[in-house]
């Protein structure tokens, strides 16, 4: 298998990959004798050939379900959440753009699952869209936004919430979010302090 080039190593590459190597050791250990499993018990013999094969299954099912979700993103409303969904699952870096074009959506559904792509990204881009979506009119979208954003570290986040909370923007719920994302960042500084 040749190597990626520097610019292009990307999920559907990476599954590519992986694709072929599964499949050889599949071919390979076609006759290797293993210990079959059920629920975590001992089962009958299996081949580790079969355990490479339905590997292999899965990873080829991950795939298509990526293709799908990237090209459902040109449609509106509840499959792009959807698609959204599975970007956030199994998307990589190239599917932030899609990402920060769906915070300002129509739909609260597709908005709420633009945050979990923008979760997964930590970049100055994904941690000023969630910011951004801190301030959404929809309860939802704010809390899941300030879910998001507990975990990320540096300080600009707190202050960021922190003045949304002097200066909540009229008939948002940024400022109920931003209550509850200093408390729950105070939280996790309190228990890093503790370990």
């Amino acid at each position: 298998m040749a190597a990626a080039p520097a610019s292009d190593v990307s999920t559907l590459w990476v599954m590519r990959s992986c694709n072929a190597a599964l499949a050889d050791r599949a071919r390979e250990h076609a006759t290797t004798p293993m210990i079959g499993r059920s629920h975590g018990i001992h089962a009958e013999p299996v081949t580790a050939g079969l355990t490479f094969a339905r590997w292999r299954c899965e990873l080829l099912r991950s795939r298509a379900r990526l293709v799908q979700a990237r090209a459902a993103l040109a449609d509106t409303g509840a499959r792009r959440a959807i698609a959204l969904d599975e970007l956030a699952t199994l998307g990589d870096a190239t599917d932030v753009g899609a990402a920060l074009g769906s915070r300002t959506h129509p739909s609260v559904r597709v908005r709420r699952a633009t945050i979990g792509i923008l979760r997964r990204h930590a970049t100055a881009d994904t941690t000023a869209a969630l910011l951004e979506l801190l301030r959404d009119r929809a309860p939802s979208v704010a809390r899941a936004a300030a879910n998001a954003l507990v975990r990320r570290p540096g300080g600009e986040i707190t202050a960021a919430a922190w003045a949304l909370l002097q200066n909540p923007s009229t008939g948002s719920h940024g400022g109920d979010a931003a209550k509850m994302l200093l408390v729950a960042r105070g939280k996790w500084i309190g228990l890093a302090a503790l370990l």
